[in-house]
């Protein structure tokens, strides 16, 4: 980007956020890219990273602070799990609630919610034990 299209952006988010940013971000975030120009493509994250490990919160804290900004809002925050676990246990309950107990519902309960790490489970152990002590 050019130094006018930077200090644009810069100015954009200036006005977005205003109690976190300050007129002076600009000018700031174009001494930031003048410092990492050159390096290969990085995240938001790779160059907050970098600030930190090279201790110089102090020379860009508005740079710090939009970097933050950025990765929090690209966060991806669902409730995907919650709702599969409800639309499971409709179903498991339904289906299966005159045959068995309260526990065993749980049990079942917690497995289909969680069938991708039981899925990675090596059963053979317990289907041997199980035979074993069936035959005593």
């Amino acid at each position: 980007m050019s130094k006018y299209d930077i200090k644009n952006k810069a100015a954009t988010l200036v006005q977005t956020y205003p109690s976190d940013l300050d007129e002076y971000f600009p000018s700031e975030m174009l001494q930031f890219t003048k410092c990492v120009s050159g390096k290969d493509k990085r995240t938001a994250f790779d160059h907050l990273q970098l600030i930190l490990n090279s201790q110089v919160i102090s020379t860009f804290p508005k740079v710090t602070t939009a970097l933050r900004i950025s990765i929090y809002l690209s966060l991806m925050c669902t409730n995907c799990s919650g709702e599969l676990s409800f639309s499971c246990m409709g179903l498991i309950k339904n289906k299966l609630r005159v045959t068995m107990n309260q526990d065993r519902l749980n049990s079942i309960a917690i497995m289909s919610t969680e069938h991708d790490i039981l899925r990675k489970l090596d059963f053979t152990d317990i289907i041997r034990d199980f035979a074993q002590i069936r035959t005593i």
